[in-house]
């Protein structure tokens, strides 16, 4: 992968660009001392099966969509700088996850040659239902028998209105 950037926002830097962001809320993915290996987005959809037998013993399977029921980004990777990202990753983790002006999740996600799985948190205004990422669960450990690169993986749940927004990204 290419440079990529995890970041949050706060209510005071809703407009800040994310290269401007303070060091600490964002951890950056530039190779060769911390790299983003994978994303992984998985879409699932609210597919309900109703069965039903009427009085002449036929039956018969209606499908019913009910919408979006989860959207979740998974990134993987490697970081080397135990002393400040690995401590960056604990402090992001047990961060709230929303903040008033962000009620769908204050984290976004930057990468570089992955336009298509980019999101920036965005509040809500008015009609317009923002969007956000929130830290499901994340795990760290050791990677390889040097002791010095440690791997990890962090599940990120969409939140809020799941549309195309100015970019094409959704």
């Amino acid at each position: 992968m290419a440079n990529a950037v995890l970041f949050y926002r706060t209510d005071s830097t809703l407009t800040t660009a994310v290269a401007s962001l303070p060091a600490g809320q964002k951890l950056e993915y530039d190779a060769p001392d911390n790299i983003l290996e994978t994303v992984q987005e998985v879409y699932q959809n609210r597919i309900n099966e109703q069965v039903s037998v009427n009085s002449e013993g036929n039956r018969q399977i209606f499908i019913r969509d009910d919408g979006m029921a989860s959207r979740t980004l998974t990134i993987q990777g490697m970081v080397k700088k135990a002393s400040t990202d690995i401590e960056k990753l604990k402090s992001f983790r047990i961060l709230q996850q929303t903040t008033t002006n962000l009620v769908h999740g204050r984290f976004g996600i930057k990468i570089d040659n992955a336009p298509h799985y980019q999101i920036d948190p965005v509040a809500d205004s008015g009609s317009n239902v923002g969007r956000g990422l929130m830290i499901k669960s994340m795990s760290i450990g050791y990677s390889g028998s040097a002791k010095v690169r440690y791997g990890f993986k962090i599940d990120l749940a969409f939140g809020g209105r799941h549309i195309a927004d100015e970019s094409g990204n959704i």
